[in-house]
C-alpha cells in the first residue's frame, strides 16, 4: 500500500506469523529484489529458524533458490549469517545482540516474535532494527509481528495500537455476516 512504511500484525500463537513473513522474504527475493536483516529473539531462535523453515522453503521454491548465492560458491555469501541473492541480500540478526543490528542497513526490516525482545545497553531491538532501514525514506518497510504477552506491556501490543488497528474479518458460516474471530463467538 503507497505510503505504508510499517506492518505490525498481533496473533494468536501457532497461526502462522512466520510463515507470513517467510513470504514477505520470499518476494522480496524473486518478484522485487531488496535487501533484508531478519531479527529474531535470541541466536539460537535465528540458527532454528534458518535451518528448519528459511533454508527448506528456498529449497523447495526454484524461483527463489535460482537466484541465490550457493554456499561455499563465488557469486557471493550463503552462510548462517547473510544470504546473497541477485538483487540484494538478507541478513540474520537477534534481539540480544546490538552488534548484529547495526553495521548494515537494508531497505526491508523483518522482526519476529517481538514481545520476546528485551532490551539491551543500546536500546530497544525493535528501534535499533528501525533505524537500519530509517535512510531508504519511502522505499523501507518494517515488519514486526509477535504472539502478544501482558496486555499493557507488550512490545506488539503497543505496534498494534500505533497503527490504524486493522482486524481480520471472516464470514459466519450461518448468515455470511463479517465479522472479527473472537474467543466468545466460538
Amino acid at each position: 500500500e503507497p505510503g505504508c512504511n510499517r506492518v505490525s500484525y498481533m496473533l494468536a500463537a501457532q497461526t502462522g506469523k512466520t510463515t507470513i513473513m517467510q513470504t514477505i522474504m520470499a518476494y522480496f527475493i524473486a518478484h522485487e529484489p531488496r535487501s533484508q536483516i531478519v531479527c529474531m529473539p535470541t541466536q539460537g531462535d535465528s540458527q532454528t529458524f534458518l535451518e528448519t523453515k528459511l533454508r527448506p522453503m528456498i529449497d523447495a521454491n526454484p524461483s527463489i533458490s535460482g537466484v541465490m548465492a550457493k554456499q561455499r560458491g563465488r557469486e557471493g555469501v550463503n552462510n548462517s549469517r547473510i544470504m546473497s541473492y541477485v538483487g540484494g541480500w538478507m541478513m540474520m540478526s537477534w534481539a540480544g545482540s546490538p552488534k548484529t543490528l547495526r553495521g548494515r542497513s537494508a531497505p526491508v526490516t523483518l522482526a519476529d516474535e517481538v514481545d520476546g525482545y528485551e532490551d539491551t545497553a543500546e536500546g530497544n531491538p525493535v528501534q535499533l532494527l528501525a533505524q537500519r532501514a530509517a535512510t531508504f525514506g519511502d522505499q523501507r518497510l518494517m515488519i514486526e509481528s509477535s504472539t502478544p504477552t501482558v496486555k499493557g506491556a507488550s512490545n506488539i501490543e503497543a505496534a498494534f495500537l500505533q497503527g490504524d488497528q486493522r482486524r481480520y474479518w471472516v464470514p459466519c458460516p450461518d448468515c455470511g455476516e463479517h465479522q472479527v474471530m473472537r474467543w466468545d463467538y466460538v
